[in-house]
């Protein structure tokens, strides 16, 4: 499949396939966790934002993306805070993206 054909956000980038068979696998309870810790860390991130003077805008594929997202065919779909936290991940903007998923990365190898 070529990068043009990949349709999923998650698809479009190696770490979080990664990221997501490690998830399908945890536990229940440890799903809503990494979920809640997620969106602290989103969250300082946007607290951060709009102390610059940056304007913030999620562009259409993204908005188009989180409005496909209701229709939850997707594994994680079925855990609202997880498919909530993975959706607001993937409007970040590609720096702010990078570090949390190398931060994710990191965190699940530290654990292995």
């Amino acid at each position: 499949m070529q990068l043009n054909e990949i349709k999923r956000w998650y698809d479009k980038d190696p770490r979080m396939s990664q990221i997501l068979d490690i998830l399908e696998n945890m536990p229940e309870e440890s799903k809503v966790e990494f979920a809640r810790i997620l969106m602290s860390l989103i969250n300082i991130l946007r607290k951060d934002k709009k102390n610059s003077d940056a304007p913030l805008s999620l562009g259409k594929s993204k908005v188009l993306g989180l409005y496909k997202a209701f229709n939850k065919r997707r594994w994680y779909d079925q855990s609202h805070s997880l498919m909530h936290s993975l959706n607001i991940l993937s409007t970040l903007e590609l720096e702010d993206f990078n570090t949390v998923v190398d931060g994710i990365l990191m965190s699940f190898t530290d654990i292995q």
